[in-house]
């Protein structure tokens, strides 16, 4: 029988190739288990079970599908205990923090969000900051998209360890009702425009800097 192994995700997976590709090279030798706030239906069928919790994005839902998360993870007792990304720090900072643990931890930061004087975290970032810093520091293992990343964790927090690269290769199953005719049309046509193309894939954040990404593209010489 298989150890089991309990991701935590609060997004929809459906769109996360990272989260799907993790789960699905990790059943081959867990019984693994995403818990997730979303998940698609038309998907293919995948290796890995997953658990839906709580509904919607605002600070209550997030709380209530963190609870539910934690209790889920709870019942099923499992050997690794796997966060995904900045909202699930506190999910693994919760079990981190028990004396005794007989489980390892492992830490996917998707994004490097680090407090800047330019751009300092607030209200709930804030907080959720201090878990992840917990979180990287104290699990068995930490993983992240890029080794300049890596590296500058390791300034910050103080790691001994590097964390390990694992680089993100979007390959996404298709879900068919999103590929109609018109939006095959309108893909072809921005691909075959003239000039600089520019494709962002992510939340539209002010956090993300959005803006100076659409700046650099409108001052760009090949635009």
């Amino acid at each position: 029988m298989k150890e089991k192994l309990v991701m935590f995700v609060y997004g929809d997976i459906t769109s996360d190739a990272r989260v799907q590709r993790s789960a699905e090279a990790l059943s081959s030798l867990y019984d693994v288990t995403v818990i997730s706030t979303q998940f698609h239906k038309s998907l293919p069928n995948f290796k890995f079970n997953n658990k839906l919790v709580g509904n919607g994005f605002s600070t209550c839902s997030y709380i209530r599908c963190l609870y539910e998360a934690i209790r889920y993870a709870k019942s099923i007792k499992p050997y690794i205990i796997y966060g995904h990304d900045f909202y699930s720090a506190p999910f693994l900072d919760y079990f981190l923090r028990k004396n005794n643990r007989k489980f390892k931890a492992v830490y996917d930061a998707h994004e490097l969000i680090i407090p800047e004087p330019e751009y300092p975290l607030k209200g709930k970032a804030k907080l959720i900051n201090r878990f992840e810093s917990y979180a990287i520091k104290n699990a068995d293992l930490v993983l992240c998209a890029k080794k300049e990343r890596g590296e500058v964790m390791v300034d910050h927090y103080g790691l001994s360890v590097e964390p390990a690269e694992i680089k993100n290769i979007s390959q996404l199953s298709v879900n068919p009702d999103s590929l109609n005719a018109e939006t095959k049309f309108a893909l072809d046509a921005f691909l075959k425009k003239p000039g600089l193309t520019v494709v962002y894939a992510g939340a539209v954040m002010k956090q993300r800097r959005i803006g100076e990404i659409a700046r650099a593209v409108v001052n760009h010489p090949d635009k």
